[in-house]
């Protein structure tokens, strides 16, 4: 292939630059982002029209891209954007034509347009060659997650030793990026960063769940009112929340289950502060603003999200929407009896009894316990997603 030219990818535009406000996200962009998303992995959503225009289409940004002269098949693309006082830089090489210098010419155009403000580069599909790129111009990556995915349409696998490791983070993470699920009307307005699914993180879009189907074997289904093995009512509990059905697999005794509700969610809440508290980056969300981001999410599940307790309180919870596992924590005095890997079973059995057949999660690079219990519950690796960042340049005077 001969050197491909600079073309914007809008219609109109300067030599090589379009307007992000362009209608940029159509047929070539999307084909482009999955093709790079067949070949590295990485975020499932990030194909979808609304993610990328998280990016592609922000006002006051720029998008470029790179054609063949030939047929003008788009083989590499670039977007700019704004994020507080510095930019955000991301960019797609077309797995076919890797190794030719076109993703460099990607970079460092993205980064000539940053000039001297703070800049950070998002990959939803992080490789090797990629971070030694990175790396080469000076970046250093400052966050990472682990995609993972797990098939729902057999038996869960048990986890090994389930008492030997728990969650002390959600899956999605607390460093901003794109967290799936919630807060996810904000993220498609183009609206603040996130931790986590996605979720480092801004949120995603996902198709709608199927209606609930038979009982799956070996899964209670959601809403069936258990009272669990113990008789005294756990710390916080009013009499009038309401108590959902215990998992036969892999709950410790003297537990039961809440799933989420007007009357619990701040229960979730606390459960979530005191489980994250001592993460790197947590932000201390107040309660209103935590729980308006997952009960205004279209794709939240109050029905898959559950808290669990004890004869001392709530200990641990999760959420999740359709297709993803979005937090899960448990606080620091009930780790090591297995209520994180619970809790992801119950949340999970939920999602398949509903007719779900996969689910997604994301977990940090630094949280490497909750990695192993995710993979020892039969998730599998599917790529990762990363930040990269440079300070501002300082100009001489």
């Amino acid at each position: 292939m001969t050197d491909a030219a600079v073309a914007a990818l809008g219609v109109t535009g300067q030599a090589g630059v379009s307007s992000a406000g362009a209608d940029v996200v159509g047929p070539d962009l999307i084909g482009l982002a999955e093709r790079c998303l067949r070949a590295d992995g990485g975020m499932p959503l990030a194909v979808e029209p609304w993610f990328l225009r998280r990016r592609w289409a922000v006002p006051e940004g720029v998008t470029f891209g790179l054609r063949q002269p030939v047929d003008g098949r788009l083989v590499a693309a670039g977007a700019v954007c704004p994020s507080g006082d510095g930019v955000i830089v991301t960019g797609l090489v077309d797995p076919a034509v890797r190794g030719r210098g076109l993703g460099a010419r990607v970079l460092d155009h993205g980064l000539s347009l940053a000039g001297g403000k703070p800049v950070t580069v998002e990959t939803e599909s992080l490789t090797e060659a990629g971070a030694a790129l990175f790396a080469s111009r000076g970046l250093v990556q400052t966050f990472a997650e682990d995609v993972m995915r797990i098939g729902l349409t057999g038996p869960l696998p048990a986890t090994a030793r389930p008492g030997e490791v728990d969650l002390a983070e959600g899956p999605a993470g607390s460093e901003p990026a794109d967290r799936p699920g919630v807060a996810q009307s904000a993220a498609q307005q183009g609206g603040r960063e996130l931790a986590g699914r996605s979720g480092v993180i801004e949120h995603l879009d996902r198709p709608s769940a199927a209606e609930f189907a038979a009982r799956r074997a070996g899964f209670e289904p959601a809403g069936r009112p258990v009272v669990a093995e113990h008789a005294h009512q756990p710390n916080g509990v009013e009499p009038g929340d309401r108590r959902s059905g215990v998992g036969p697999a892999g709950w410790p005794g003297g537990v039961e289950l809440f799933e989420w509700s007007g009357r619990t969610a701040e229960r979730f809440h606390r459960v979530y502060v005191g489980a994250f508290r001592d993460r790197p980056g947590f932000s201390g969300e107040s309660a209103a603003s935590w729980i308006a981001e997952h009960d205004e999410d279209d794709e939240f599940r109050a029905a898959w999200s559950v808290l669990v307790a004890d004869s001392g309180g709530d200990v641990g919870f999760v959420t999740a929407a359709v297709g993803w596992i979005v937090q899960v924590g448990v606080l620091p005095r009930a780790r090591g009896r297995g209520l994180g890997a619970a809790l992801v079973r119950e949340s999970l059995g939920r999602m398949a009894a509903a007719g779900g057949t996969e689910a997604w999660l994301n977990v940090n690079v630094n949280n490497p316990g909750a990695a192993a219990l995710y993979r020892g519950l039969g998730f599998v690796d599917r790529g990762r997603r990363a930040r990269f960042q440079r300070a501002a340049i300082e100009l001489a005077s």
